[in-house]
């Protein structure tokens, strides 16, 4: 029997897959202990119960989420691994940075595009953004508040998006989002607003700055 870290070559289970105590984790491709190994062999073994950070960068890196769904279970069982009692989502986003990512390996995450959008009608799949390229959907944003059309709104979830919040996605834009949306096409941002002054004079988010 041989092991590659965590990987294991035994009659039952593919050469070259990485195998950890916890099933769970075959949600992102990794393999499955065989039922005969019990928590004598495996501590003997030295089995890991869970996949380095490094390892969970290079599949989020590599395999982003295909689509909504998949997002959904990856986000909420990413941030139900890093606490799976909370008392709010702050202490949420401790918990997943002490347990699953450092605070550098979110700064890294922040800039994967691993959050699934809706195509566009002459795309076969769907597209992805960064967490910084992202907000949380708002009643504050209705689908008529012309932001919907500057900037994008995601939802997967409570949990999910906790776990976003923490890769950086803001709960909603702030000034620098709106004056690099206004600098990146001046006569669009301004189409699109329809009422320049009013959205100059609003209070929110202008005050932030």
């Amino acid at each position: 029997m041989t092991f590659y870290g965590q990987l294991i070559d035994v009659a039952d289970v593919k050469i070259g897959i990485q195998v950890f105590s916890d099933p769970s984790w075959t949600i992102f491709g990794f393999g499955k202990l065989p039922d005969r190994f019990d928590k004598k062999i495996i501590s003997k073994l030295k089995i890991r119960d869970r996949p380095a950070a490094t390892k969970l960068f290079e599949v989020l890196k590599s395999n982003p989420p295909k689509d909504r769904q998949t997002a959904v279970k990856w986000f909420k069982f990413l941030a139900d691994k890093g606490g799976k009692q909370f008392i709010n989502a702050e202490l949420l986003f401790v918990l997943i940075m002490c347990l699953v990512f450092s605070a550098g390996e979110f700064d890294k995450i922040a800039d994967l595009k691993i959050v699934p959008i809706p195509r566009h009608p002459e795309q076969q799949e769907p597209g992805h953004v960064s967490p910084r390229e992202c907000f949380l959907k708002s009643d504050s944003y209705p689908e008529t508040h012309f932001y919907q059309q500057l900037f994008t709104f995601v939802d997967f979830g409570q949990n999910a998006n906790a776990f976003l919040k923490a890769c950086g996605v803001k709960e909603r834009p702030e000034c620098i989002d709106i004056l690099k949306a206004l600098l990146k096409c001046p006569q669009a941002f301004l189409d699109t607003a329809k009422d320049p002054e009013k959205c100059v004079l609003s209070p929110e988010p202008w005050s932030q700055c």
